[in-house]
């Protein structure tokens, strides 16, 4: 990161009307906002953190009772793009394959939503491009499937050391596949246990086995979600000089007795 310039008076006046924005350069007119909007689950890809002015995703949440389902879970394609007071701004259309997107005044300039299907981008190399985006291709690793369990009412499956998770691997995803286990108290009604979350990022070859040393610190007898995510991230520069995160992930949670 460049170093941080010194703030003229109409950068000052600018900062003081949104506290959230924290104006960090300026060139060429052109202001960037230390503003991260990577999302939570790809920034333990290899640490992301540079800050972003806007964001364009498709993502798939899906829980394993519903695996089966072919349209169960949520599904979509939206994003937004700060500007200079780190609102969010009408950036032009945005286009995704074959899916365009253009900023809805009446949602707060927000693009997509809940109304636009992801699931037929995934799988395939993807173009993402825009009125001040550049033409960007990226792999959408297939959507993930948890394949050995099954979610059924009543009866959760069991997690211990030794068991062993299976998916769906997909051998075009470089990126590999985030196992996320958490151990929330509002699942696990005693309370004697603070909030537990933990990641393991493995390769993407459709297994792994849960060791002590990971599991250990959770509370025996206790609820675990496990997690199962898979994506790609790329960050390009628009025309004006902003920072814009094009990413995508699949989903997929299941609740075990640990």
């Amino acid at each position: 990161m460049k170093n941080i310039l010194i703030l003229t008076l109409s950068i000052i006046m600018l900062t003081s009307c949104n506290k959230d924005a924290e104006i960090i350069e300026q060139v060429n007119n052109v202001q960037r906002v230390e503003k991260s909007l990577i999302p939570a689950v790809i920034q333990h890809y290899q640490n992301i953190t540079q800050p972003t002015n806007g964001i364009v995703k498709l993502h798939l949440y899906r829980t394993l009772a519903i695996k089966n389902e072919p349209q169960g879970g949520s599904s979509s394609i939206d994003g937004y793009i700060l500007d200079d007071n780190g609102e969010a701004q009408d950036f032009g259309t945005i286009t995704v394959g074959t899916t365009s997107l253009t900023a809805n005044s009446n949602n707060g300039n927000m693009y997509g939503g809940g109304n636009i299907e992801s699931r037929e981008y995934y799988g395939l190399n993807t173009t993402f491009t825009g009125t001040s985006l550049p033409s960007t291709t990226m792999y959408i690793p297939k959507k993930i499937d948890i394949t050995n369990f099954e979610q059924i009412p009543g009866n959760r499956p069991v997690i211990q050391t030794g068991t062993t998770i299976e998916w769906n691997d997909d051998d075009k995803n470089s990126l590999g596949v985030l196992i996320i286990v958490k151990y929330l108290s509002i699942d696990n009604p005693s309370g004697e246990h603070p909030e537990v979350e933990d990641v393991v990022l493995t390769g993407d070859d459709g297994t792994y086995t849960f060791t002590n040393d990971f599991l250990s610190q959770f509370p025996d007898n206790s609820k675990l979600s496990v997690t199962l995510v898979r994506g790609n991230y790329e960050v390009v520069t628009a025309t004006d000089g902003r920072k814009i995160m094009l990413c995508n992930y699949s989903m997929m949670e299941g609740l075990f007795d640990y």
